[in-house]
């Protein structure tokens, strides 16, 4: 039984099995979770601690999740199912973000390249040992994400 939670953690809520792009799924998982927090907390999610916190007990869980699964996959293997570190991605990608359904569309897809490309030192990220490397990567492509769209909000208020 505690198996299946954290298969179903790990997979966000079933979202990993779907195919095709279970990355993307997994994304659009976060992105949703990301909608309804804001809309249930604005005030928190708002905020840079908020979301913080938030952001950082999506991680703790999937590390948990990883390693309850004896899911720790060898170094450069992450499987697809696994998708609770897209999730991460989103909620680090909104960090101290703003609340627009557009913000949170531009943010699914600059996510979706970064975790695809995997810029420096995301790639490298991968090789870490058990179930951080499936985790970091998504959570640097959260990073380059949260300073893509801040950069833009920047760009967009001089304009």
């Amino acid at each position: 039984m505690k198996n299946r939670v954290v298969k179903l953690l790990a997979s966000g809520g079933g979202a990993g099995y779907l195919r095709p792009a279970s990355g993307t799924w997994g994304t659009a998982v976060g992105a949703v979770l990301a909608m309804i927090l804001w809309y249930i907390y604005p005030v928190f999610f708002f905020s840079w601690a908020g979301t913080t916190i938030v952001a950082g007990g999506v991680i703790a869980s999937s590390l948990i999740a990883t390693a309850a699964l004896a899911a720790e996959p060898a170094a450069g293997d992450d499987p697809h199912w696994i998708v609770i570190d897209e999730i991460i991605g989103v909620f680090t990608a909104l960090i101290s973000s703003f609340y627009s359904l557009w913000y949170l569309i531009l943010a699914f897809f600059i996510f979706r390249f970064f975790d695809i490309t995997k810029p420096f030192p995301a790639r490298q990220a991968e090789d870490l040992p058990r179930g951080w490397g499936v985790v970091i990567d998504d959570v640097i492509a959260g990073l380059y994400t949260n300073l893509s769209l801040h950069l833009i909000a920047w760009v967009a208020a001089k304009f």
